[in-house]
């Protein structure tokens, strides 16, 4: 095999000589050339045979070494120089060898496959010249394997040509200029569809030429940019297309090819893109704005509305309660009664209306004090007692004697419980069970939790309770009052606190709430002994 170092230069300087040398036995100076003529030529990286066509004159060991034999095997063995040349080719070249012998005027180098001992091919560079051996014509072929260069040229063609697919593949816009002067040096083919023009108008050419940027300074812009820092990202610009004036994100880079620098820069069609973001923060502010008028117009409605309904629950508890003489017609204290519920009823749902208007605004604001979890649970089992044993519903309290103290806005943690308890003894039916406690936590967190012996939720139900103004009955169906307001109110009022809010139910079965506070909320302190719900 040939030296792989060798470059092709020293390879000529070789062949001259040698052909110097050849020239010389020519001339019939055979006795003072020839020694150093063989010399060389055994020192040679090349390959060399002498021949006719037929069994080869002469070889070296190079020769013999890129066939694959000793130079004797393959002197001996060989009936025909040719024979070591692949099939397709020696038809070709055998038709060579006699137009050189016979003095054709032909080029002298060529390239051909040949075959190896065993079997393999590769692919020679060869130079040839005529020379006189013995007295007669024959051929004089220096020989060079230039099989991995040629693998290695083939392979660089395949890149370029993949290259070049991929380009012109390319959905972006891409195209390649000089850094220094600006002209095209290539385009793809979206920036031609885009453009409208062909490659030859706009190859050579710079930008203003063409006329292609919006912003004529933008590549300017660009450039300085790409200097500085090697190369840029999503920049914003417009350009002149088919279809009018386009907004492009522009990404580049600096590359240098054969000392030559270039500016490859890609460009993205993002018209629509910013068309859909425009309107979609048109359609956001326009909700924010909605939403604000909402949460006004509720704040504005609410003393409006708890001024009248609370003359209307004041008055009817009077009458009810025939505060100055009986009424004369115990039904008239039945109205009274209905009045004063619905009334109360009423006043129930424009507060959590508020508190959910101000929870959505963030106005809700913690003042946040030492609380005795014992105290809360009590406090609220109070306030539903009597609605619970008018609806034949038992309460249970389960409260250990370590529990410790939280950091909390006393007010609000209780509306988180009286909205579960509440929750339960609505669907509770006669006969079941509700308790309330409290638990330490996993990893020293406080839980309090509401379970009753309800009717219980699938998983698609809780999904829908959780929703603000959710209701798992349907609307024509509903058999409870309410405004599906509890739960969310309780889950945002708990999340406020830095908590969270679990439930576990099943429908026929009962329900489990439990809403969880941090450990950053449990204070050291043990609570006071706890205090009787009565």
């Amino acid at each position: 095999m040939s030296d792989g170092n060798i470059s092709r230069e020293d390879l000529q300087r070789r062949v001259a000589a040698l052909e110097a040398e050849v020239a010389a036995l020519r001339a019939g100076d055979s006795t003072a050339h020839m020694p150093h003529f063989f010399e060389m030529i055994e020192a040679s990286p090349l390959g060399v045979v002498v021949h006719r066509g037929g069994p080869p004159l002469y070889a070296n060991h190079m020769l013999a070494s890129m066939i694959g034999m000793p130079r004797g095997t393959y002197l001996e063995q060989s009936t025909s120089a040719l024979d070591w040349v692949y099939e397709q080719d020696r038809g070709i070249v055998a038709s060579y060898v006699a137009r050189f012998i016979a003095g054709e005027a032909l080029p002298a180098t060529g390239a051909f496959r040949m075959v190896r001992a065993d079997g393999s091919t590769f692919l020679v560079e060869s130079h040839t010249t005529r020379v006189i051996w013995d007295g007669e014509p024959a051929v004089a072929s220096a020989l060079t394997d230039v099989t991995d260069r040629h693998g290695a040229e083939r392979e660089v063609q395949q890149s370029r040509k993949l290259f070049q697919a991929i380009f012109d593949a390319t959905p972006d816009v891409v195209t390649v200029t000089d850094l220094a002067s600006g002209n095209f040096v290539d385009v793809n083919a979206a920036f031609l569809m885009h453009s409208q023009h062909d490659r030859d108008a706009i190859v050579g050419r710079s930008p203003d030429e063409v006329g292609i940027y919006g912003d004529r300074a933008f590549r300017s812009e660009l450039v300085r940019r790409v200097n500085e820092d090697g190369s840029v990202s999503d920049i914003e610009t417009t350009a002149h297309t088919q279809l009018g004036e386009r907004v492009f994100t522009v990404s580049a880079n600096a590359l240098s090819v054969d000392g030559r620098r270039l500016l490859l820069a890609i460009g993205r069609d993002t018209t629509e893109w910013r068309r859909q973001e425009d309107e979609l923060l048109r359609n956001k502010q326009a909700a924010e704005r909605a939403n604000r008028a909402k949460s006004d117009f509720l704040a504005s409605m609410s003393h409006e509305l708890r001024t009248p309904l609370n003359a209307i629950i004041g008055f009817s508890e009077v009458i009810r309660d025939a505060v100055f003489g009986p009424i004369g017609t115990p039904r008239y204290a039945e109205y009274a009664k209905d009045i004063n519920d619905s009334g109360q009823h009423l006043l129930q749902i424009i507060n959590d209306l508020l508190d959910l208007t101000k929870l959505e605004a963030g106005k809700v604001e913690l003042h946040e004090e030492r609380v005795a979890p014992a105290e809360v649970v009590g406090a609220c089992l109070r306030l539903v007692r009597t609605r619970a044993e008018h609806s034949g519903v038992r309460l249970t309290e389960s409260l250990p004697d370590d529990l410790p103290s939280v950091i909390g806005d006393p007010r609000l943690l209780k509306q988180i419980l009286i909205n579960l308890l509440s929750n339960a003894v609505k669907f509770t039916p006669r006969g079941g069970e509700i308790d309330c406690g409290v638990m330490r936590a996993a990893g020293g967190g406080l839980s309090f939790y509401v379970a009753d012996t309800g009717i219980g939720m699938s998983a698609a139900e809780i999904e829908i309770a959780l929703t603000p103004f959710g209701q798992v009955d349907g609307v024509l169906n509903r058999k409870h009052q309410g405004t599906g307001l509890g739960l969310p109110l309780a889950r945002s009022l708990t999340e406020l606190h830095g908590g969270e809010m679990a439930i576990v139910s099943d429908s026929g079965v009962g329900t489990r709430v439990t809403f969880t506070l941090p450990p950053v909320r449990v204070s050291a302190d043990i609570e006071a002994p706890k205090v009787a719900a009565g």
